[in-house]
């Protein structure tokens, strides 16, 4: 059983599963199938073999599963913060972060500040960057910080916690300072749920002003973006498949 094959067995798999998933149940309306009957029994008449093949050939390892990631919030960031990276050992520098602002870009053009300029210069991604508040001080940890002397990017992630002790806020002021500190550099604060949600509702005078900056961004159209950037990656075939294996991994875990 050949590549192509097992490729085009797990199409006809996927089309059946989203067609079954789509039928609904109208007790007083016959429901003509769209599967012939003949075709579905020499499917399945094949499938032990096919799927066999399928697992010989290690078609059905995820390296993310095998890594236990879960719902690690520091350790998607981490992945994340790779992809992002344009030293990062993938090896396809900043094509993933210029993917990623265009889509931002596209989806808040009349908020999203930095420009296709400004992330052209050579920039560094850090993780886990903690910030001494002077204001309460408290201390701050940004999950992804991507910068340079032209932009700045806080993302803040969350997987299953909530955000605590006006978090979006403080990273809001943080940025604000850091910008106003190196001639007003363009800045974005982004904030990345299960499902794209505000950040929580705070008495505090800083909290519209923070909604009108913030970018909430779900893990879903992370891997939306993953899927899309995969497909042009097929000069890449191993990391092509890394790429679609987290697309997969994400996609189930935050469905």
């Amino acid at each position: 059983m050949n590549t192509a094959s097992n490729k085009q067995l797990y199409n006809h798999l996927v089309n059946y599963f989203n067609e079954w998933k789509k039928l609904k149940y109208h007790p007083n309306v016959t429901i003509k199938p769209t599967i012939n009957s003949n075709e579905f029994i020499a499917f399945t008449e094949q499938f032990e073999s096919h799927y066999k093949t399928y697992l010989n050939e290690g078609h059905a390892i995820n390296i993310w599963d095998i890594c236990c990631i879960g719902f690690d919030e520091v350790k998607h960031c981490n992945v994340l913060s790779w992809l992002l990276d344009d030293k990062g050992s993938h090896g396809f520098g900043n094509e993933f972060f210029h993917y990623f602002i265009d889509y931002l870009y596209n989806r808040s053009k009349f908020q999203f500040t930095i420009t296709k300029d400004d992330i052209n210069i050579p920039y560094y991604t850090s993780t886990e960057v903690h910030y001494e508040s002077d204001e309460d001080k408290k201390s701050s940890r940004i999950d992804i910080k991507i910068a340079n002397e032209r932009f700045l990017i806080f993302i803040e992630a969350k997987v299953q916690a909530s955000e605590t002790n006006n978090q979006l806020i403080r990273y809001y002021r943080l940025g604000k300072k850091e910008s106003a500190q190196n001639k007003n550099k363009p800045w974005e604060l982004i904030f990345l749920t299960k499902d794209g949600r505000q950040p929580k509702d705070q008495q505090d005078d800083d909290y519209n002003s923070m909604l009108n900056k913030v970018i909430c961004l779900s893990w879903q159209e992370i891997a939306v973006l993953l899927r899309r950037f995969s497909t042009i990656q097929s000069s890449r075939p191993f990391l092509q498949k890394v790429l679609n294996q987290y697309y997969i991994y994400i996609k189930r875990m935050f469905q």
